[in-house]
């Protein structure tokens, strides 16, 4: 079966159907693709919590309540976007759950710059963005979501991609934001998917090694940057990211703070 403008010719169904055979040996779980829902990453939370296998994948084509960092909207338009969530069941309760989605988001990151999107870089935490000039695009965003069991962790991990630009510039005019599209020539969203799924399984590591080959790709890292927690203000310059993926801020005036959650703005170096 060819994919050459699958978003056009194939069903949602038919898309699925591809990727579980394309991937039937990688050990995922159940993969679905649907026209349209509220939120894959909520969708794929009931499915974990009603017995869905280990790396149960959950792409859409349009999310109607899907949801960024801090509880914010997260807008998509019909078939623009790959908005995929994987599915984690952790046993190991000394896991490091933030380390989820560095995994996906270095397998994104990965993926793009094998397919010669060389500008693509990650903004701490799990941000992926593009460097055009004197400014910082935002090309997708990752949100990781944990429900603690008894015996278990499910962890569900999101990405939404701008594959095509649609009208998304001119509805969120006062962000920075782009599309593959407008960087060459994007790829089909199925291909895409594929490759990334293949790229999260085939670099599986963790602890110091997951570490080391995610920051190679944090553009936040040596840059001023301010942060915003929701409760103050940081400002300083981003110097490391820890084992458990806190950032490492050296202030201004001498001392240093680590940041474990928070929005980020690199700032220009005067």
């Amino acid at each position: 079966m060819s994919f050459v403008k699958v978003n056009e010719k194939f069903s949602p169904e038919e898309r699925a159907a591809f990727l579980q055979k394309s991937l039937k040996s990688a050990g995922f779980g159940d993969i679905s693709w649907v026209s349209s829902t509220g939120s894959t990453n909520i969708d794929l939370i009931e499915a974990g919590l009603k017995g869905a296998r280990n790396l149960s994948v959950l792409i859409a084509d349009h999310q109607t309540a899907g949801r960024g960092r801090r509880d914010r909207q997260w807008l998509s338009e019909k078939n623009t976007s790959l908005l995929m969530s994987v599915l984690f069941i952790v046993d190991d309760s000394n896991e490091q759950l933030s380390s989820y989605s560095m995994k996906l988001s270095l397998a994104a990151c990965r993926t793009l710059r094998e397919l010669g999107f060389d500008c693509v870089r990650i903004k701490w935490p799990n941000d992926l963005i593009v460097n055009q000039g004197n400014k910082t695009s935002k090309l997708a965003g990752v949100l990781a979501q944990t429900v603690i069991q008894k015996d278990q962790t499910l962890v569900v991990v999101g990405i939404g991609i701008n594959v095509y630009s649609g009208t998304l510039k001119q509805r969120l005019s006062e962000q920075e934001i782009v599309a593959l599209s407008d960087l060459g020539n994007p790829p089909d969203r199925v291909a895409l998917a594929e490759m990334i799924l293949k790229q999260l399984i085939a670099s599986e590591t963790s602890g110091s090694m997951l570490l080391e080959q995610y920051v190679e790709f944090v553009d936040t890292l040596g840059k001023k940057v301010r942060i915003q927690t929701g409760e103050e203000e940081i400002i300083g310059q981003a110097v490391s990211v820890t084992p458990i993926g806190s950032l490492i801020i050296n202030l201004d005036n001498g001392g240093a703070r680590e940041v474990f959650v928070g929005d980020v703005v690199h700032l220009r170096s005067t």
